[in-house]
């Protein structure tokens, strides 16, 4: 959650397991894995502007809604999340 200190504003779209990744690192208990939305929690603990979505489309769509001129979009991770970066300049 540290990692995003410098950032106006987070935002954590669904987490999904990787074919061939390790296990994620376990969140309070050896059997759960951390969701997005705990991710964010973790965050706006920091006092970060956070925001988990349900969703790809719902991403995509809040990021065209608040992005603007000048902004820096940053999207990370393995997978399908490549997905956003494609469509977000639709």
């Amino acid at each position: 959650a540290k990692s995003f200190s410098r950032a106006d504003i987070i935002i954590i779209p669904p987490i999904y397991e990787v074919v061939g990744r390790e296990r994620a690192m376990p969140l309070r208990d050896e059997k759960k894995e951390i969701d997005n939305f705990e991710l964010v929690e973790m965050i706006k603990a920091e006092n970060k502007k956070a925001l988990a979505t349900k969703s790809f489309a719902e991403t995509i769509k809040y990021l065209k809604k608040i992005a603007g001129p000048g902004d820096v979009i940053l999207v990370m991770g393995a997978g399908p999340v490549t997905e956003i970066s494609r469509k977000i300049f639709k």
